[in-house]
């Protein structure tokens, strides 16, 4: 399950396949950089400096198991879906309404309605935020 750094957080970890931690490592990104925080009513997602977001709980509509992808690893996607992993597997998706704005190397600005994240712990995640979906 995730840690708490304090009573109204709680991190999730991105999940990053063995063999591209030390990658993920070089490119900025890593085990401190790239999670998915539950802060009160926020839901944060950052992979390093490659993208990050801020969504209110009250945007995300549905959060589910997906099946897990495969294809690249790190921060891409087309037309308001995207896929922020370093794994394709515990691929959580997350349905977003209204539309959230997203930074993908901290300067592209993005819009975002579907989110799809690879995690260590699909399942804490989800009976975690369980309570906070619409």
């Amino acid at each position: 399950m995730g840690d708490s750094p304090d009573d109204s957080t709680t991190r999730f970890a991105i999940r990053v396949d063995r063999s591209f931690r030390a990658l993920f490592a070089a490119l900025g990104a890593g085990a401190r950089q790239d999670f998915v925080e539950l802060r009160g009513e926020t839901v944060r997602v950052r992979l390093g400096w490659m993208f990050k977001v801020s969504i209110p709980r009250t945007a995300v509509t549905s959060a589910q198991h997906h099946a897990d992808m495969f294809g690249g690893w790190g921060a891409h996607g087309w037309r308001g879906r995207w896929l922020v992993n370093g794994s394709s597997a515990g691929i959580v998706q997350l349905d977003l309404e209204p539309r959230q704005r997203a930074w993908l190397l901290s300067i592209w600005p993005l819009t975002l309605r579907v989110l799809y994240v690879s995690l260590d712990d699909p399942h804490g995640f989800l009976a975690a935020i369980g309570s906070g979906v619409a």
